[in-house]
């Protein structure tokens, strides 16, 4: 067999190496290193007009595929189990409350759950002074720290309530800075 030719001793075709070859003896091989070529061609392209960070990640807006996801399309999981549990809400909610009245832990907490959800933060009982001055602040500042130290307030509680106080702060320092400025400006006419 000779590769160009293509055919064994008995006259069937032998496709050998269509694509990575060229076969001077068969008008096949041109056409399809050709149509290889530029379908390699086209593949570098695209391939170089996507951006990549230096991590290997997409760039943003530069993505394998521009279009994305269709809007509202949802995974095929997720959308089995909507179907398998539709219509079932009732008698699953029934049952879990069945079972926490009946002493199953899990039960009862899932429904309690749902029932008081978990607090992120309790409410704090402090007693702040009255802030109406910048001298004022410092008195507040001094009584979180007490409070702090006597265990009445955490440290958390603490901070959150001294960044309250840092933008008392700075209100009132804009309206005494207000204030200064309108007196300014009304002595400067004054005196015209």
């Amino acid at each position: 067999m000779t590769y160009g030719d293509h055919r064994d001793g008995n006259g069937p075709t032998v496709m050998a190496g269509h694509g990575l070859k060229k076969c001077p003896a068969c008008p096949v091989c041109p056409a399809l290193s050709k149509l290889a070529t530029e379908g390699v061609r086209q593949l570098t392209q695209e391939r170089d007009n996507i951006r990549r960070t230096h991590g290997g990640r997409f760039a943003k807006g530069h993505s394998a595929n521009p279009a994305g996801c269709p809007k509202g399309s949802r995974h095929k999981a997720t959308s089995a189990a909507e179907a398998l549990l539709d219509g079932e809400a009732e008698k699953l909610t029934r049952t879990a409350i069945d079972k926490a009245l009946g002493g199953d832990p899990a039960a009862l907490r899932i429904c309690l759950d749902r029932i008081i959800p978990p607090r992120r933060e309790r409410a704090v009982t402090f007693a702040l002074p009255p802030i109406e001055k910048a001298a004022d602040i410092v008195a507040a500042t001094t009584a979180l720290a007490k409070a702090v130290a006597d265990g009445e307030l955490t440290p958390g509680e603490s901070a959150a309530l001294s960044t309250l106080l840092g933008a008392a702060a700075r209100a009132i320092e804009v309206s005494e800075i207000e204030q200064r400025l309108l007196a300014l400006e009304s002595s400067v006419l004054k005196g015209k």
